[in-house]
């Protein structure tokens, strides 16, 4: 339950975090200190976010979140170290209930698993550090509440110095500001195995209980990303494409599996062809 410190303690990071002159971060910026995240979306998105980065919500419009309190800073990208797996299929998921109705998943032409019109993929990130910032739902983890028991219990007036290192220790996630261009994605990757989704969005599975503690504020759970990956190796249906075998201003129209490879690929086409194919990303 969301207390009124945790409230104001949130949208005071908020709007820490909306405080940034993006070309002065531009001018710090370092590609030789950086962090490996994901960012977790589906192939719907993927052209766009070939053409023009990830971009923050006042640009997309787009929410994973139902709840106008779970809204996040709309001119902030989250990225992850664990949740990726999560927020591709939950994408995937909030898509298709907007096509197809809450019963998606019994009409047939909705299965993407057997349609291959639309897949759960994750984005490989390089990021400067100078863009990171923390993720404000850091103030309703078990670290941040202990911080303010303890300031309770002594009397004190409660001082935060929580940095997006802490972030990404206790939550998971971190903010990035002024979004995402293409050169900083590294690699695309296509979770294409409907049992790797059974696996990972079981309740009763390690994924989801840890996603279930996680969303109560207690931490990332058991899981590591090396665990993960490894999870993700064990299917057969999923491929990772480096970005840089794809020419700029090239488009995807579909995914399909390469029996050479035994991986899951993209075809590629330039705009003037894209615009005859008969399968594009966009339509679903």
């Amino acid at each position: 339950m969301q207390n009124p410190i945790q409230i104001e303690l949130k949208n005071e990071f908020m709007k820490q975090a909306r405080n940034f002159d993006l070309e002065k971060l531009k001018s710090q910026e370092d590609r030789n200190d950086t962090v490996t995240l994901f960012h977790g979306t589906n192939t719907f998105h993927l052209n766009s976010i070939l053409e023009n980065g990830i971009l923050p919500r006042n640009k997309t419009g787009n929410n994973n979140w139902d709840k106008e309190e779970a809204y996040s800073n709309e001119d902030i990208v989250y990225l992850t170290n664990k949740w990726h797996y999560w927020y591709a299929y939950n994408s995937t998921e909030r898509l298709l209930e907007r096509k197809y109705g809450k019963d998606w998943s019994s009409v047939k032409e909705a299965q993407w698993w057997l349609t291959g019109s639309i897949f759960p993929i994750y984005l490989e990130c390089e990021i400067p550090k100078v863009y990171l910032t923390l993720d404000e739902d850091i103030v309703f983890s078990k670290f941040v509440k202990d911080e303010i028991k303890r300031a309770i219990k002594k009397g004190t007036d409660l001082q935060l110095n929580v940095t997006w290192e802490d972030s990404l220790a206790h939550q998971g996630t971190v903010g990035v500001r002024g979004g995402i261009p293409r050169e900083f994605i590294k690699s695309i990757h296509i979770l294409g195995d409907p049992h790797l989704y059974l696996e990972l969005m079981d309740n009763k599975r390690q994924h989801m209980r840890d996603y279930d503690k996680w969303i109560q504020g207690k931490g990332k759970g058991k899981l590591k990303l090396k665990d993960l990956q490894e999870i993700e190796q064990k299917y057969q249906y999923i491929g990772s494409v480096p970005l840089n075998v794809i020419p700029k201003g090239y488009k995807l129209s579909q995914c399909y599996y390469d029996r050479n490879q035994q991986s899951m690929s993209f075809v590629a086409n330039t705009p003037e062809e894209y615009e005859l194919q008969p399968r594009q990303l966009e339509k679903i």
